[in-house]
């Protein structure tokens, strides 16, 4: 099964984004993003996923697997 972490990683990687250039486009720091990629971030909330998706140009379809919330 696919986890946000997962697909954060993937998609950061394809946009050609490093973490850091990430966190300044979203206002996130990077030390968030790493810990959500790394899947150690105990409770990420809507409002950064929300500010990722912006800065990444996704949904949050795009991060959150279907298997999560079927």
């Amino acid at each position: 099964m696919k986890s946000i972490s997962q697909n954060l990683r993937k998609i950061r990687i394809d946009r050609g984004l490093t973490q850091n250039q990430l966190s300044e486009a979203s206002g996130i720091g990077r030390t968030t993003i790493t810990e959500i990629e790394n899947g150690t971030h105990p409770n990420t909330t809507i409002f950064v996923l929300c500010q990722l998706c912006k800065a990444l140009s996704v949904t949050p379809n795009d991060l959150i697997p279907k298997e999560m919330y079927q």
